[in-house]
């Protein structure tokens, strides 16, 4: 039978299906063939079931060997996709364990900040003193951008920000609206801002609405508006809902589908998470866009004009 099980899986090897498959066999000795997967596509759905099937697996060993080498961010935005709680408790004895190297530490925080459960452990860190000062600058990043506006709001209070990067105040919509950007520049502020819930074309990630021809649905002036009060005009089919299962979790995300027994929720990476509707406490809307409120907390001045100069490109070809 074993013979017949790798015969199956040497077939479908490095596929998404391979996940599956070692799964639904229950193998236990091809974790780094599914530890390769997770890797080549880190905010796929395939990375949410690897991260699963390894912790299931006896992976951890091999999670924390990686997450301290080349490719610890990679795995890290997988491991922050995954609402499991055993990934965020071996994430937060990571980022406590002063016997890690601080490139995995810091990779568990990053992790840790992408699901709500692990982003209210390192608040809960932060408040207690447990947090060490190396890691804090990474935890503010992270936080302050989170999906979750409670987490946003708690990070505001614990690590308050300047109102821009640079700590210059924000000009009014109207005085922005005459300074000039660059758009080369304002792709690259895509890149390490809006990237982790947005795609332009086939890059970034399947979460908040589509840019990629934005700039034929909005003005310029509705360009800022957006950006610096995402609550005012919450699109349509991306309200935010936050869902609390049994045993304290809450899950925050977007309805992607519903059946009379399950709810599937698009969480923060993009990855879809089947809940049993016999599984939730309670279910309601979120007043505030899933977008963060305060994303100018991370630019500079000019960043956010390069940024929306390069979103005004975004148009039909």
């Amino acid at each position: 039978m074993k013979d017949v099980v790798n015969t199956i899986l040497d077939g479908a090897k490095g596929t998404a299906g391979f996940v599956d498959l070692v799964d639904q066999f229950d193998v236990r000795d091809r974790n780094e063939e599914v530890l390769a997967i997770v890797l080549a596509n880190p905010t796929g759905q395939s990375a949410a079931s690897g991260v699963r099937v390894l912790m299931k697996s006896g992976g951890v060993g091999l999670i924390e060997k990686a997450l301290s080498g080349p490719d610890g961010d990679r795995l890290a935005m997988a491991l922050g996709s995954s609402p499991e709680r055993p990934v965020t408790e071996m994430l937060a004895g990571l980022v406590r364990d002063d016997g890690r190297t601080l490139a995995a530490r810091r990779a568990a925080v990053r992790a840790m900040a992408k699901s709500t459960s692990g982003a209210n452990a390192l608040l809960g860190m932060i408040r207690n003193g447990a947090l060490v000062e190396d890691l804090k600058s990474v935890a503010a990043s992270a936080l302050h951008v989170s999906t979750d506006a409670k987490v946003r709001s708690q990070a505001a209070d614990l690590m308050p920000l300047p109102p821009t990067k640079d700590g210059q105040p924000l000009p009014p919509i109207a005085k922005l609206m005459q300074m000039k950007g660059d758009a080369s520049r304002g792709r690259e502020v895509y890149k390490s801002v809006c990237i982790q819930c947005h795609q332009v074309g086939n890059e970034g990630t399947n979460f908040g609405p589509a840019l990629t021809e934005i700039g034929d649905k909005l003005s310029r002036e509705a360009m800022y508006t957006a950006i610096l009060y995402p609550s005012a005009g919450i699109e349509h089919n991306y309200q935010g809902y936050i869902v609390k299962v049994k045993g304290g979790d809450e899950l925050v995300g977007i309805v992607q589908s519903e059946t009379a027994d399950e709810l599937q929720l698009r969480i923060a990476g993009g990855i879809v998470t089947p809940i049993k509707k016999s599984n939730i406490v309670s279910r309601r809307e979120q007043k505030e866009s899933i977008m963060p409120e305060d994303l100018q907390k991370g630019m500079t001045v000019g960043e956010l004009v390069d940024l929306v100069d390069y979103l005004m490109t975004l148009k039909k070809k």
